[in-house]
């Protein structure tokens, strides 16, 4: 399974230089939030968003089961909005 760690500003754009790099779309990895970004004062004690994302081979159609999403962007969101809780 190919995995890897990717860094960015936030965790959009984390996941998005991750899925550029693995050159896949987001419906063949599984995402695992590292770090959130941090803003800091004056880029003072600022942190980038890290997430590890791993390619799968198969997709399980229970991954989302209430939940058919229309594109890439929705997928993302509902992943960000996922971690977020913790």
């Amino acid at each position: 399974m190919e995995s890897i760690v990717s860094k960015g500003k936030d965790v959009n754009e984390a996941i998005n230089l991750g899925l550029s790099q693995l050159d896949t779309s987001i419906k063949e990895v599984s995402i695992e939030l590292l770090q959130h970004e941090k803003k800091g004062f004056l880029k003072i004690g600022s942190k980038k968003a890290i997430v590890k994302l791993m390619k799968i081979a198969d997709v399980s159609p229970q991954v989302f089961p209430d939940h058919e999403p229309t594109d890439e962007f929705n997928l993302v969101e509902e992943a960000i909005s996922f971690w977020r809780k913790f």
